[in-house]
């Protein structure tokens, strides 16, 4: 089983329209606590529907994002991931190159 199996509220469940029935990866009953995020929210900070959207509209439970961990996310402000600021530069890449598995390095390194 998928570890991530029915962790969050199906949104065609919420509408009322999910095909999958048992088959859903996704979880088939109301539990505020496993909302999905609202995609409008996610990207802008707010949404249109005020009170009448059935998503969860904080962002607590985002993940960190790879990519602005390691210097730069091409997303900016409307990245889906969380973005932590550390104190100083970037992380040399010689050094982020040198961490992974061989078989993932670039040529010549």
């Amino acid at each position: 089983m998928p570890q991530h199996y029915r962790a969050v509220v199906c949104k065609f469940f919420l509408k009322g329209n999910c095909l999958m029935g048992d088959k859903c990866a996704f979880l088939h009953k109301w539990d505020k606590s496993k909302l999905p995020i609202c995609d409008e929210f996610k990207k802008f900070g707010s949404c249109k529907d005020g009170d009448d959207c059935p998503y969860k509209h904080e962002l607590e439970n985002k993940s960190e994002c790879n990519m602005f961990r390691l210097g730069f996310c091409v997303y900016g402000d409307r990245c889906r991931f969380h973005h932590t600021h550390f104190p100083g530069p970037p992380p040399d890449p010689a050094t982020i190159e040198a961490a992974k598995p061989k078989q993932f390095r670039r040529k010549g390194d």
